[in-house]
């Protein structure tokens, strides 16, 4: 399926009802643009580190010193970060 949108004066767009609802998108959720080498654009839901917070809650650990932690963190953002680049070339 094809939907257009308009490109305003300031480069701004209104995301079609039909992809919101596809995507689950609110107000202040990002989205993602996705370039391949056929220069096809493709659009997904970016998550925010709060996000990722919940999803990975298991990660916050007691006793961990700061940089622990920052690097749980770290790793489990890359690990998302993994999942929605496959996911997306699926």
């Amino acid at each position: 399926m094809r939907y257009f949108a308009t490109v305003t004066s300031q480069y701004q767009i209104t995301v079609p009802k039909e992809i919101r609802k596809k995507l689950k998108l609110k107000s202040k959720d990002k989205i993602f643009f996705d370039i391949d080498h056929k220069n096809e654009i493709k659009v997904s839901k970016g998550h925010s580190f709060m996000d990722l917070a919940g999803k990975y809650h298991s990660y916050a650990l007691k006793n961990k010193t700061l940089d622990e932690t920052l690097k749980l963190e770290q790793d489990a953002l890359e690990e998302a970060i993994v999942e929605d680049v496959i996911k997306s070339s699926k």
